[in-house]
């Protein structure tokens, strides 16, 4: 994400809490001279979102009945993560020592934060979608834990808890007229390959064209007129995302979904394009705690090691 130029730089940190995940993204491509300054446009941001326990052995351990608890508290761009002592006797496997750690990040919202206001912090006051308009490409992600939010945050569309995708697309389309033309690809990446969402017969592939740089060639393009035709594209295309049950979560996406926006703006002699890309990444998981086995087992070690990969960019 990008915030005004002179904000102070969060801190390095990752992300130990349960049930936590975080979103980073930037536009880029911003020249010198133009009117978003190169500060507020190529700097990733990263917030991070605390879900609220609702699971059955959450409520549990949030209670106290599995004798090892922790709070997480939020204000600003800090994150406090406070343990309590726990399980076991002395000397023994079981003991943890209670303590604080603080994490800090370009901001934090508590389990009690609504949609409306994830996106206006994230990706509104930051310009990501905004910049898309004047040619600047932008980058929107969710990265966490399996179960911790992540599809719900970006792609919900149930009425009054729309997620990213579907603001993105209103701002968008709310503000393209005559000169302003919206295309939709949307492809997934499962177990190392890249697959056309709209389109699963097609091939596709990622090429680097000198001009271009690196595309992608082969996804099937739709062009959007409006909200309501965008989400019915997407909820057809969803239903080709691969998906599986296990321990951690009862619909675990088993691939990353990367949805582009290409948006072409005419104004007066000039022509702009600038991209958006929405990427919902599978969840990192514990073989041990998602107790998943061959196929998905397969497919929990090629999440986990594109994640590490991803870290390493």
């Amino acid at each position: 994400f990008t915030t005004p130029p002179g904000s102070p730089a969060a801190s390095p940190a990752k992300l130990d809490s349960p049930g936590g995940g975080s979103a980073p993204a930037t536009p880029r491509g911003t020249k010198k001279g133009s009117k978003k300054s190169d500060d507020a446009t190529t700097r990733v941001r990263v917030f991070v979102r605390v879900r609220p326990a609702v699971r059955k052995n959450e409520l549990e351990a949030a209670e106290g009945d599995k004798g090892s608890t922790s709070a997480i508290h939020c204000q600003g761009s800090k994150l406090w993560l406070l343990e309590d002592a726990s399980g076991g006797g002395e000397g023994t496997k079981t003991e943890k020592k209670g303590g604080t750690r603080q994490f800090v990040f370009d901001g934090s919202l508590p389990p009690d934060s609504q949609q409306e206001e994830v996106y206006r912090l994230a990706v509104e006051e930051t310009d990501v979608v905004s910049a898309v308009l004047e040619g600047i490409n932008g980058c929107v992600m969710c990265y966490g834990q399996t179960g911790a939010g992540k599809t719900h945050t970006l792609g919900n569309v149930n009425k009054g808890s729309e997620g990213v995708v579907w603001r993105a697309l209103s701002q968008i389309l709310g503000n393209a007229n005559g000169n302003t033309t919206v295309s939709l690809s949307y492809v997934q990446i499962y177990m190392e390959q890249i697959y056309d969402l709209l389109d699963p017969q097609a091939n596709v592939d990622l090429r680097e064209d000198p001009k271009e740089g690196v595309v992608l060639t082969g996804a099937m393009s739709e062009p959007l007129t409006d909200i309501e035709q965008a989400v019915n594209v997407i909820e057809t295309a969803n239903r080709n995302r691969v998906t599986s049950a296990t321990a951690m979560n009862d619909s675990s996406s088993r691939s990353h979904s990367v949805l582009l926006l290409d948006v072409t703006t005419r104004a007066g002699a000039k022509i702009l394009k600038g991209k958006l890309h929405l990427v919902d990444l599978a969840g990192s998981e514990r073989v041990k705690k998602s107790e998943v086995q061959g196929q998905a087992f397969d497919e929990a070690v090629a999440i986990n090691n594109s994640l590490t990969t991803l870290g390493r960019c």
